[in-house]
């Protein structure tokens, strides 16, 4: 006579699975709530550009955004100058906060002279 159902082993790869799923899609999610709040251009500008151009829309738009303070441009930068995903996006979103410091945004300078006062390497801006 045979019973419906499933076995032990077949429910334990079930769960397995599904623990495999979770544990892969949890960083995803934790991240993109991080990054609800940050500003798309300035995003575009150091990742995808690496702020090779100034003068593309994204760069020109994270400039302005960052020397005015809108959008939350100064955190997001400053976001990756402390944690790019390489050497090169740390630079690039420090040129762009330098940039914008340089045209007068006052909340961008801060950010430097912020750093600077934690660690005197990082003082030199020029």
């Amino acid at each position: 006579m045979f019973k419906k159902g499933f076995t032990l082993s077949e429910m334990i790869i079930v769960m397995m699975i599904i623990g495999i799923i979770t544990a892969a899609t949890v960083p995803m999610f934790t991240m993109r709530k991080k990054m609800k709040d940050y500003e798309v251009s300035s995003f575009t500008c150091v990742r995808a550009e690496l702020a090779v151009d100034l003068n593309s829309a994204a760069c020109t738009s994270a400039i302005s955004k960052a020397q005015y303070g809108k959008e939350n441009a100064i955190n997001t930068l400053a976001f990756l100058v402390n944690n790019g995903r390489s050497d090169e996006e740390k630079t690039a979103a420090s040129l762009i906060l330098k940039q914008a410091c340089n045209n007068g945004g006052n909340k961008a300078c801060e950010y430097f002279v912020t750093a600077c006062q934690k660690d005197y390497d990082l003082c030199d801006i020029i």
